[in-house]
């Protein structure tokens, strides 16, 4: 059986830390604005699956462990648009 850690991490290391495609962009962009997986997916018009996917890579490209980790890394290096960071905790603290 192979276990998410390893694949996601092979995955990550595919593409430098902060080459994102747009689609993974919109994906991470749209997770910080408090879109929930399933609202993700259907905007960007991809599987849902897919979008747990980018999200995984996210944290392991990210070196964090959840969610709001992401968030806060992601605009401090500027993946996410350049959002004042009060704006970008207050997304993370809607996902608590």
């Amino acid at each position: 059986m192979i276990r998410p850690e390893p694949v996601a991490e092979a995955l990550a290391s595919r593409k430098p830390e902060g080459e994102l495609s747009s689609t993974e962009r919109e994906v991470l962009s749209l997770f910080a604005d408090g879109k929930c997986n399933k609202e993700i997916a259907a905007k960007v018009r991809i599987a849902e699956k897919t979008v747990k996917c980018h999200l995984s890579m996210f944290f392991v490209r990210l070196g964090v462990s959840e969610g709001t980790q992401a968030i806060i890394v992601a605009a401090q290096r500027a993946l996410i648009h350049p959002w004042d960071l009060t704006d970008v905790l207050r997304h993370a603290v809607r996902r608590l």
